[in-house]
């Protein structure tokens, strides 16, 4: 059977935002096996943040079908950059733009996308034989979408992909939510778990609340790295390297965002007493909080984001990863996709979070680092450390997570759905 995809998305190149890495490489690998591809994504989204060298990644036999999209996130961002109300958390002009984002743009804010998305999409399945689709959420605004055209045409196979949960998304409860919007969002998960041919996730305990929900078919397949994006190190023939007080540094990296929900704050705490050669590297966005507790540190630097291909050799330059997982929302689930490149780069992890979650078990399971409550005394830290130092690569095999070979599972699972 000529299997072709579309996948709906909206983070694709040049976005390299956290979503955007998931179907940037499962498709590369899918197109690699033989699907002919077509990714549906806007022509001018709102991205936070772009790496234009992204776009050398995407397979050069996938069809772009780029379209404009109008997001009012677009305008509130004009509202605060212009000195407005906006940039008052207390504001009366800041409430009302939160509630009305909240109230009158369920799922989110890319809701407007939904009706001219699947006007277009309705003739490209007519005319180009479409045979599966793929939503990539969040935002859910694209589930909708496959929704609607999945209504109209059953015959094509639908997998609503979720790389967070619905109504336990780490900011859902944060909103203010009237009684009516809480009911839409309950009802349009529920349309969607329940129509689409199968549900595929990053972790088995939102597979388990899916589950729960009564969605039928649910599978894992987790994110991962690229295993040729980490080169082979001798780390003993590594420059030269710093020392403090005649004694080499320890050197920990985090790489990506850090804001209120995974500010570990103990560790902080540790540092101003400690008197280890530790020097800390945190590589990406910082909120205000985190940069005011960090600044009085003399061991902790706050550097700006670099450009994704950087990002392995700095992984593995590193003596111990910081890895920072939410507590918020439906934690147990929730694995950072950070923590498959930390394993691609075989480096210890000093792990701070809910230590009951997948992430953590997968951090045991695989004697890849130590797993610490963000409430950890400084006796526990200190004992963390040592025996990070201690750290020898072990014999557990991390190529289960290589992107290639979950890409090639869900090549299977693709398959037999038809």
């Amino acid at each position: 059977m000529l299997c072709k995809l579309l996948l709906i998305t909206y983070y694709w190149p040049p976005s390299n935002n956290v979503g955007t890495y998931r179907w940037l490489y499962f498709t590369k690998h899918l197109a690699d096996l033989g699907w002919q591809i077509s990714v549906y994504h806007p022509s001018n989204a709102a991205y936070a943040s772009t790496d234009e060298q992204l776009q050398n990644e995407i397979h050069p036999n996938i069809k772009s079908i780029a379209a404009p999209i109008v997001e009012p996130n677009q305008f509130l961002n004009q509202q605060a950059n212009s000195g407005s109300a906006f940039q008052q958390p207390n504001s009366w002009f800041n409430k009302l733009l939160v509630n009305i984002r909240a109230n009158y743009f369920v799922p989110d804010a890319r809701k407007l996308w939904i009706k001219p998305s699947v006007k277009r999409l309705e003739k490209m399945i007519e005319t180009e034989g479409i045979t599966t689709i793929i939503t990539n959420g969040p935002p859910h605004s694209m589930h909708l979408i496959g929704l609607a055209l999945k209504q109209k045409y059953p015959h094509v196979r639908w997998v609503a992909d979720f790389r967070d949960p619905w109504q336990e998304i780490d900011y859902f409860n944060d909103l203010p939510l009237s009684k009516k919007a809480k009911q839409k969002h309950e009802q349009l998960e529920q349309n969607v778990l329940k129509t689409a041919d199968a549900i595929t996730t990053v972790s088995p305990s939102w597979k388990r609340l899916f589950e729960q929900k009564g969605a039928r078919n649910v599978l894992v397949y987790t994110n991962g790295y690229n295993e040729e994006d980490f080169q082979p190190i001798n780390r003993e023939e590594e420059v030269e390297q710093e020392l403090i007080e005649g004694k080499p540094i320890i050197l920990f990296r985090h790489l990506g965002s850090i804001d209120e929900s995974r500010n570990p704050t103990a560790f902080w705490e540790f540092l101003k007493e400690s008197k280890l050669p530790i020097q800390v590297e945190l590589i990406g966005n910082c909120t205000p909080q985190v940069r005011e507790q960090t600044n009085v540190l003399h061991c902790v630097k706050v550097l700006p984001p670099v450009a994704h291909h950087k990002v392995p050799q700095l992984m593995q330059q590193s003596d111990v990863l910081l890895l920072l997982n939410n507590t918020t929302g439906a934690n147990k689930g929730r694995i950072p996709a950070k923590l498959f490149e930390y394993f691609g780069a075989n480096r210890p992890i000093l792990y701070f979070g809910p230590t009951d979650n997948d992430a953590a078990d997968l951090i045991k399971e695989y004697e890849a680092g130590i797993c610490l409550d963000y409430s950890a005394t400084k006796q526990e830290i200190a004992a963390a450390i040592e025996q990070l130092q201690q750290y020898q690569s072990n014999s557990k095999n991390k190529k289960a997570f290589r992107r290639k070979k979950i890409a090639n599972n869900y090549h299977y699972f693709l398959s037999e759905l038809l």
